[in-house]
């Protein structure tokens, strides 16, 4: 017998991909979000792609606007062009009503400050609602 991840929600930790281009930044991701979640880490769109490709399961993409040369928002239209559907909360140390307009347009669950306070129970929330508690 084997268990899935629908049967036993709390016993499967979620995945989580953290795309930021900031080594500081994926320092905080796993300071605050293990051993509660695996994290995959990615530093550019790019790259963020390549793990969504060759990985079976990732719950929820956080995304940081400001990347180099790019945005979260970027990510995600692309990751929506290619059929993924998970979804993808969108973080930023300057959070303003432009991003989070920018953010809802293109789909994203939400659009938080890129602070633990903020984008930790935004997750939860988001896991708690794909899995139904």
């Amino acid at each position: 017998m084997f268990l899935n991840k629908e049967e036993f929600p709390l016993i499967m930790k979620a995945t989580v991909l953290c795309v930021d281009d900031e080594t500081k930044a994926h320092e905080e991701y796993d300071e605050f979000l293990t051993p509660e979640y695996k994290l995959v880490h990615a530093y550019d769109r790019k790259e963020a792609i390549r793990n969504l490709k060759s990985r079976k399961h990732i719950d929820v993409v956080l995304a940081d606007y400001a990347l180099i040369g790019d945005s979260g928002v970027q990510l995600l239209l692309q990751m929506r062009d290619l059929d993924f559907e998970m979804p993808v909360l969108i973080v930023s140390s300057r959070l303003n009503d432009h991003i989070i307009s920018l953010a809802q347009r293109a789909g994203a669950y939400g659009a938080v400050r890129k602070e633990p306070r903020y984008y930790v129970p935004a997750l939860e929330e988001i896991l708690q609602a794909r899995h139904g508690e």
